[in-house]
């Protein structure tokens, strides 16, 4: 039982206990050598005076407060505590340490730890410092029993070398060729069947869809043409003497301001459509704006004092915004109208821009017969 003054008055007197407490102080009756549990059940009932005079706090030996004090909470306190103590000398419950100095009869490793102070012990080889993962397993050294060792093999088999093979068979020149350098099988097939030069037309067959036979109407024909091609307005009609045959360029308004430019061109040899019209060229100027178009020259008329040249433009212009003098430009012209020619016709190529420049063009025209 734990009792403490709470400062109601100066001091307090247990005179059963002949005990006067100063505040603040605190007494714990029971583990007080001055009392026994004799004197302490005496002094309940002046105890109990004070406390609920609200001189005293009473608690037992785990804290909890008593709020009642008799001959009855004084047994069960002092038992709480010879419990406590019964706790404390058993040595499974002991948790505490004890200087091993004031142990007597250790041996000196007891206090060094260490593996010099032990006796008796074995003498250890140099394995005994190695790891275990340095040594051959139980199931290696079955298999190293076992083992094929170096000088049992042929030097091959160390040197990994062709030319320390014994034995080896008479090799020709097509070993070193590779297979692609050979005819498949299939194609040696085909070789045994297959037709020599000089093999008379009359050994074939004709077998059902071969051509025997061309109509006119499907003939097609290619024309190309290249040179120079000026593209400025009021400039380079000719033909120019300057650069000769190659730079021929005319317009069919000579003498006019602002004439458009034919470049060379093309003779159409007899009646027939264009299928395809493609020009492939560089240019002389960047950041230029060329525009450009085909026009189907006719001569009408029988006679000289009659006869006029009449100019139609075989499709819609293409225009060609030219970004470098160093691309080259693929492009096709469009062949929506006038795309029925006939023999002695001239297909001209046409051009402006909006300043003076030229292309290096090459026409590829294909016609339809």
């Amino acid at each position: 039982m734990i009792i403490t003054t709470t400062g109601a008055t100066p001091t307090v007197e247990i005179s059963e206990l002949n005990l006067v407490m100063v505040h603040p102080e605190t007494v714990n009756l029971v583990t007080d050598e001055r009392f026994d549990q004799g004197d302490i059940e005496n002094a309940a009932n002046q105890i109990e005076a004070a406390r609920a005079a609200g001189q005293l706090t009473v608690s037992a030996q785990d804290g909890s407060p008593i709020n009642q004090v008799d001959t009855q909470s004084v047994v069960v306190d002092a038992a709480s505590l010879r419990a406590e103590i019964e706790d404390a000398k058993d040595r499974s419950e002991h948790v505490g340490t004890q200087p091993a100095s004031t142990v007597t009869g250790l041996s000196p490793v007891a206090t060094s730890n260490q593996y010099s102070d032990l006796a008796g012990t074995p003498n250890l080889g140099t394995a005994a410092s190695a790891n275990a993962a340095d040594f051959a397993t139980a199931a290696q050294g079955t298999l190293a029993d076992t083992a094929v060792q170096p000088q049992q093999l042929a030097t091959v088999a160390v040197t990994g070398d062709y030319n320390d093979i014994v034995g080896t068979p008479p090799l020709g020149s097509a070993a070193f060729e590779h297979s692609t350098a050979f005819a498949t099988y299939i194609q040696g097939g085909l070789a045994d069947t297959a037709s020599q030069p000089g093999t008379n037309v009359s050994q074939f067959v004709n077998d059902a869809g071969y051509i025997t036979s061309v109509s006119s109407t499907e003939e097609t024909t290619v024309q190309t043409a290249s040179g120079r091609w000026y593209a400025y307005l009021n400039r380079w009609y000719g033909p120019n003497t300057s650069y000769g045959f190659s730079y021929l360029h005319w317009n069919y308004n000579y003498g006019s301001l602002n004439p458009p430019r034919f470049g060379r061109g093309f003779l159409v040899q007899k009646d027939s459509t264009i299928t395809k019209a493609l020009v492939r060229a560089t240019v002389s100027r960047a950041n230029v704006t060329y525009t450009m178009n085909l026009v189907r020259q006719r001569v009408t008329g029988s006679a000289a004092s009659t006869a006029t040249i009449q100019n139609d433009p075989i499709g819609l212009p293409y225009v060609l915004t030219a970004t470098s003098t160093t691309l080259t430009y693929l492009f096709e012209f469009d062949l929506s109208l006038n795309n029925l020619f006939q023999e002695g016709d001239v297909i001209l190529p046409l051009a402006t821009s909006s300043s003076y420049a030229f292309l290096y063009p090459t026409f590829t025209v294909e016609f339809k017969s």
